[in-house]
C-alpha cells in the first residue's frame, strides 16, 4: 500500500482507489486508504470517517489527524449535533465555510475553533438502505473549500461508500466461505467416523450416525468433535473399550 499513501493528483488518487482490489484487504485497511488519499487533493488538514454501528451509535473509525479530526468528531458525538451527524441524519452534504460565522451548531463551535478548525465538509456515506456514516474534511482556514474542492470531495465520498460496502461484503463473503469450509471438513470427518463405526459395530450408515449423536449427547461433546476423536484416536468418548 506504500505507493498509495501519497498521491498529489486528484484523478490519480481516485483511480488508484478505484482499482485497489478488495481481496485480502480488511475493512480497516480500506478505511485507512480512503482517508489518506482524500485529504491532500481536497485541501484538508484532517480527514475522518464516522460509521454508524448496529446499535445506531456513531464513532470515528479512522482519522488522519487525531488532534484535529478526533477532537471535532468527538465533541459532535458528545453533544449529539454538528455537520457530521447532520450529514448522516439528513443524507445531505454539510458545508461550514467559517466556524466563526456558523450559527447552526453553537454547541460545538468554540471547541472546534479551539481544535484549530475553521472550515468543514461532511459528506454522507450511503447505501441502498440509507446513510451508514460520513466522510469528514477539516481545514484550519476559513473559506478553505472552493466549489471544485467540494465537488472532488463528493467523488471521494461516493468512492468511499462503495469501497466500504465492497470491503464489508468481501469480509462477509470470506466469513461465509470459512464457515462453509468448516462445514465441509466436519462433514468429511463425520462420514469417516460413520464408516469406522459401521465396520466396528456392523451397523448401517443411519445407525452409525445415530450412535454419533447419542455419544455426543452423553458426553456433551459436539458431533463433529466426537467424529474427529473417532477418526484421529479411534475412541468413542464415554464408551468403554
Amino acid at each position: 500500500m506504500d505507493d498509495l499513501n501519497s498521491v498529489a493528483d486528484p484523478a490519480d488518487a481516485l483511480e488508484k482507489l478505484a482499482t485497489h482490489a478488495v481481496s485480502e484487504e480488511t475493512v480497516g485497511a480500506e478505511i485507512r486508504l480512503i482517508v489518506e488519499l482524500a485529504g491532500p487533493p481536497v485541501g484538508a488538514q484532517a480527514v475522518s470517517i464516522s460509521l454508524v454501528d448496529k446499535n445506531g451509535k456513531v464513532g470515528t473509525v479512522f482519522s488522519s489527524n487525531a488532534a484535529t479530526a478526533d477532537a471535532v468528531d468527538g465533541v459532535q458525538y458528545e453533544m449529539g449535533t454538528g455537520p457530521c451527524l447532520q450529514a448522516i441524519r439528513d443524507g445531505e452534504t454539510q458545508v461550514v465555510s467559517s466556524m466563526l460565522k456558523e450559527s447552526r451548531w453553537p454547541e460545538i463551535t468554540n471547541r472546534a475553533l479551539y481544535a484549530g478548525v475553521q472550515s468543514v465538509i461532511a459528506y454522507p456515506l450511503k447505501s441502498k438502505d440509507g446513510c451508514f456514516g460520513a466522510l469528514n474534511f477539516y481545514s484550519s482556514k476559513e473559506e478553505a473549500f472552493a466549489d471544485d474542492a467540494i465537488a472532488l470531495g463528493s467523488r471521494f465520498a461516493a468512492r468511499a461508500a462503495a469501497r466500504l460496502l465492497d470491503a464489508t461484503r468481501y469480509e462477509a463473503a470470506s466469513e461465509l466461505a470459512s464457515q462453509l469450509r468448516q462445514a465441509l471438513e466436519s462433514r468429511a470427518e463425520i462420514d469417516q467416523a460413520k464408516g469406522i463405526l459401521m465396520e466396528r459395530h456392523k451397523i448401517s450408515a443411519d445407525e452409525a450416525f445415530e450412535r454419533l449423536k447419542l455419544i455426543s449427547q452423553r458426553s456433551s461433546i459436539k458431533v463433529r468433535d466426537v467424529a474427529r476423536m473417532i477418526v484421529a484416536e479411534g475412541v468413542e468418548p464415554g464408551i468403554k473399550p
